[in-house]
């Protein structure tokens, strides 16, 4: 195997930061498609200054809040990142709805403000109903015919952060222990991007049973992988970047995340030709036929949340032709987890909160 590739140290916080000022500019326009039509139902009439404040004040709220958690911790900033979290999924469940409404009282003008009425009352029962779903862990067992009676658990995507922060990783490392796994594979976004990270984090992943290995998703690249990195190795997990591992019999290769979506086909083309038995860790589902025609037995990711709630979970099958669960890619079995924690929005409809076991 070639010599491990290095990332350049990432800080992306300037980048983070444009990121989730045009997200928020978005949910401002959404927000305010909203609140229009919520006093509409209300029959009240809102003056355009105070209409522009309401609709701005969720989204500032999501920005602050997720940007303020990577420096500070404190109940009042949980707080506001839940409420922010909360509208942001509210809007996704409302915004589409009410724009299908609105068509709709096009034919049936009489019962625009009741139709307006229906929908938002739905959207807020749905938002918390979803709410309520991704706080239920599945445990998602699939087997690989490959001879070798070893339990693999991997946890993907598991977000540590605001929301699910110090003790969540503990209730895991407890969790993964009780599941016997003689191998664990984190398939990155272990973190979230909106928690202080420091070289002590991870040390509860040192009460794990059986050795641990991580490759980086987009995520830590957020954080800067030369925080996340070193805090993993200290927790006793072994960081793979390029490199293999032999634990009972099994080659573990590992990739981490790279923002060149060409990285992953050109490091399969020039380091992958072993037809061991071998597990390929990538954060992201692709070039799984290229991995598959190499010789790689067994293929873990994740990256997609499945979508993580309606409709993203049908946007989701444009980018990525494997989105969730155990896929058969030529002789090779890929598994894409759903993911262990949730991102913007604490919620799950259409998918599920998830920890794969893998009977090999």
């Amino acid at each position: 195997m070639a010599e491990s590739r290095k990332s350049p140290p990432i800080t992306s916080v300037p980048a983070f930061v444009v990121f989730l000022v045009c997200f928020s500019t978005a949910l401002f326009f959404v927000n305010e498609y909203i609140f229009e039509r919520f006093f509409s139902v209300a029959g009240v009439t809102v003056k355009l200054p105070l209409l522009i404040t309401l609709s701005a004040f969720p989204a500032v709220l999501f920005v602050l809040s997720t940007y303020l958690s990577r420096k500070h911790e404190g109940r009042l900033l949980l707080g506001a990142y839940y409420a922010a979290s909360f509208w942001l999924g509210f809007s996704v469940f409302a915004f589409p709805s009410l724009v299908i409404s609105d068509i709709a009282a096009v034919f049936l003008p009489g019962i625009k403000q009741v139709l307006h009425a229906v929908v938002l009352a739905g959207a807020l029962l749905t938002a918390v109903y979803a709410s309520f779903k991704a706080g239920r862990l599945k445990i998602n067992e699939i087997s690989v015919p490959l001879g070798k009676g070893l339990t693999v658990v991997q946890v993907s995507d598991a977000h540590y952060g605001i929301i699910n922060g110090s003790e969540c990783l503990k209730e895991l490392v407890k969790l993964v222990n009780s599941l016997k796994p003689d191998i664990v594979c984190f398939t990155g976004d272990l973190v979230d991007g909106t928690k202080v990270i420091n070289e002590d984090t991870f040390l509860p992943l040192k009460e794990l049973n059986a050795p641990a290995f991580f490759v980086a998703g987009n995520h830590e690249m957020i954080d800067g992988l030369e925080i996340v990195l070193p805090a993993l190795e200290k927790g006793g997990v072994k960081v793979l970047d390029g490199e293999e591992v032999e634990v009972k019999g099994i080659r573990i290769i590992g990739l981490g995340y790279s923002w060149d979506k060409k990285s992953p086909g050109k490091f399969i083309d020039s380091h992958i030709s072993d037809q061991r038995p071998s597990i390929f860790l990538l954060h992201e589902p692709v070039v799984a036929e290229k991995a598959a025609e190499k010789g790689i037995s067994l293929m873990l990711s994740g990256h997609t949340h499945a979508g993580q709630i309606i409709p993203f979970n049908l946007l989701v099958r444009i980018p990525y032709k494997y989105i969730a669960g155990r896929y058969q890619v030529g002789n090779m079995v890929l598994n894409v987890s759903t993911g262990f924690g949730t991102w913007g929005p604490v919620m799950r409809l259409g998918s599920d909160c998830e920890i794969n076991v893998i009977k090999i």
